[in-house]
C-alpha cells in the first residue's frame, strides 16, 4: 500500500474515532447512571428500615426535648446519701430535697440544655447541681448524657465534679474550671451545663469569658473524610497517599477526635436519640452507609476508621507474617455475624447500658476507657503486627453491621455480594493477605 493510501486510510480511522468517541463515551455514561438509578429503590429500602427503627427507639433533634425537668431520690444519693424524697418548686427546674427528718435539707437545680450549651463526644449532657441552705455547692452530678459509664467515673476519679464543691452559688457561676485534655469535648459541656444552673438560680449571668474555640479538631475529621472519599472514588491517583490518610485517620479519627464508629454510639443514639452537636459524627456515618451503594466497597472499614487503619499501619512493621489455618478462619468468620446478633439483640432489649466494653474503640481516649477495653485494644494491635488486620476481618460488630447493609443492597439490587479475589486460602489451607489489609488487599468477609 502506498504511503498516500495509508495517510487517507489513517485520516478516515481518525475521523471515524472522532464521531464514535463521543457517543461510546455517552453510552458508558449512560449504563454508570443507570447501575446508579437502580440502586435509588434498595436505598429508599435501607432509609425507611433506619427511619423506623429511630422513630421507634429514638428521638431526633437534641436528646432532652421529649424530657421534662425531673429529679429523682437516686440522681441525689451519690451527693446526700440520706435523701428520701425531691419535689419540685412550681414551674422551675429548682427541687427541695427532704431527708430523714421529713424537712427540706438541701436544694438541686437541674436544667435541660439549650441551644448556647455544646454537647459532649454522646451529645447533651444534663446535670444537676446540689446546694445546702445556704446556697453553697455540695456537689455536681450528671443525671442524663450518653457517654459511656467508665468515662463518667474517670471524670469522678479525677474529681472533676468537686471542682464547684464549698462554693457559693454566686462564686460556683464565676469559677474558671479547666477541661481535661482527653476528654476537652465533655467537659467543656459539663461546664456549661453547671453555669446554666447556676445562672438560673442565681437569676444572674456568668462573668467568665467564653474562650475563642477554633475547631481544629472537626476541620481535621472532616479533612480525612473528604480525602477518603476522593481515595474511593479516583483509587489510582490518591494510593500513593494512603499511608499518610492512615496516619491522619488515627490522628483525627481517633485519639483527638473520638469519631469512630461503634455499637455504643448507635446505642446511644438508639436510646436517647441524636444530638444536632454530633453533626459530623452523622456524616459519617452517612456516608460508610450511602458510599457503598455506588462505589461497591465497604467505604468505612477500608478508608475512615482509625482502629483499622492503626492495624493496618502496625501490619507494616517489617515481620514474618502469619497466616491463619483455613478451619479457624471459617469458624471465626461464621461467628462473625452471630456475635453482631448477639450485641444487636441485648441492645434493641435495653439490657446493656455500656457497649464500650465490647469493642477497643474507646482505647483511643485511653484516660476514660475501660481496662476490657485496653485489653482487646492491645491484643489486636500486637496481633495485627503478624495478621493482617485481625479485628476487622473476624471480629468488629460494627465492620459486620455496616458490611450487612451493603449486602442487603445487593440482594434487593440482585447482584451477589463481590468479595476481593486478592486475598485467597494459600495452598497448605490458610488464609492470607499478604497486602496487610491494604486497599487492594481488603478482605469483605
Amino acid at each position: 500500500m502506498s504511503a498516500r493510501c495509508r495517510g487517507e486510510k489513517f485520516f478516515a480511522l481518525t475521523w471515524v474515532d472522532t464521531l464514535v468517541n463521543p457517543y461510546h463515551e455517552f453510552l458508558d455514561l449512560r449504563g454508570e447512571m443507570n447501575k446508579i438509578l437502580a440502586r435509588i429503590p434498595s436505598l429508599v429500602v435501607i432509609t425507611l428500615i433506619f427511619a423506623a427503627v429511630f422513630i421507634r427507639f429514638g428521638h431526633f433533634g437534641s436528646e432532652d426535648e421529649a424530657q421534662v425537668c425531673t429529679l429523682s431520690v437516686e440522681d441525689i444519693k451519690p451527693v446526700i446519701g440520706d435523701v428520701t424524697k425531691v419535689e419540685k418548686d412550681d414551674d422551675s427546674c429548682v427541687f427541695a430535697v427532704f431527708g430523714q427528718s421529713g424537712e427540706p435539707e438541701a436544694k438541686a437545680v437541674s436544667v435541660l440544655p439549650g441551644e448556647d450549651n455544646p454537647g459532649g463526644y454522646g451529645g447533651k449532657i444534663r446535670i444537676a447541681v446540689i446546694l445546702d441552705l445556704n446556697d453553697k455547692v455540695l456537689g455536681v452530678r450528671p443525671v442524663h448524657h450518653n457517654e459511656t459509664g467508665s468515662f463518667i467515673e474517670m471524670l469522678t476519679n479525677k474529681g472533676f465534679f468537686d471542682s464547684w464543691k464549698g462554693h457559693t452559688a454566686k462564686e460556683a457561676l464565676n469559677k474558671d474550671v479547666d477541661t481535661i485534655t482527653g476528654a476537652t469535648m465533655s467537659t467543656r459541656a459539663v461546664i456549661s451545663m453547671v453555669r446554666s444552673n447556676l445562672s438560673t438560680y442565681t437569676g444572674k449571668k456568668s462573668e467568665v469569658k467564653k474562650e475563642m474555640e477554633i475547631p481544629f479538631v472537626r476541620i481535621g475529621v472532616l479533612a480525612v473524610l473528604i480525602f477518603a472519599l476522593l481515595s474511593c472514588f479516583f483509587p489510582a491517583k490518591f494510593r500513593k497517599f494512603r499511608t499518610a490518610m492512615l496516619v491522619f485517620s488515627v490522628i483525627f479519627m481517633g485519639f483527638l477526635g473520638g469519631k469512630s464508629l461503634s455499637l455504643a454510639l448507635f446505642s446511644g443514639w438508639l436510646h436517647n436519640g441524636v444530638s444536632s452537636e454530633m453533626w459530623d459524627s452523622l456524616l459519617i456515618t452517612g456516608a460508610a452507609i450511602l458510599v457503598p451503594f455506588f462505589a461497591g466497597k465497604n467505604f468505612y472499614c477500608t478508608a475512615l476508621c482509625p482502629m483499622g487503619a492503626l492495624q493496618e499501619l502496625f501490619c507494616k512493621i517489617p515481620v514474618k507474617k502469619f497466616c491463619v489455618p483455613k478451619k479457624v478462619s471459617d469458624i471465626l468468620l461464621k461467628l462473625k455475624p452471630v456475635y453482631l446478633y448477639v450485641l444487636l439483640g441485648l441492645m434493641i432489649l435495653g439490657t446493656v447500658e455500656d457497649f464500650s466494653p465490647f469493642e477497643p474503640f474507646s482505647a483511643f481516649q485511653f484516660k476514660a476507657a475501660g481496662m476490657i477495653t485496653l485489653i482487646i485494644a492491645g491484643l489486636t494491635l500486637f496481633a495485627s503486627v503478624f495478621i493482617s488486620k485481625p479485628w476487622c476481618r473476624y471480629f468488629c460488630p460494627t465492620g459486620e453491621l455496616i458490611d450487612s447493609i451493603r449486602r442487603v443492597e445487593m440482594t434487593i439490587g440482585g447482584k451477589k455480594n463481590a468479595v476481593s479475589k486478592s486475598v485467597k486460602p494459600d495452598p497448605c489451607g490458610c488464609d492470607c493477605d499478604n497486602g496487610c489489609g491494604s486497599e487492594n488487599g481488603e478482605k469483605n468477609a
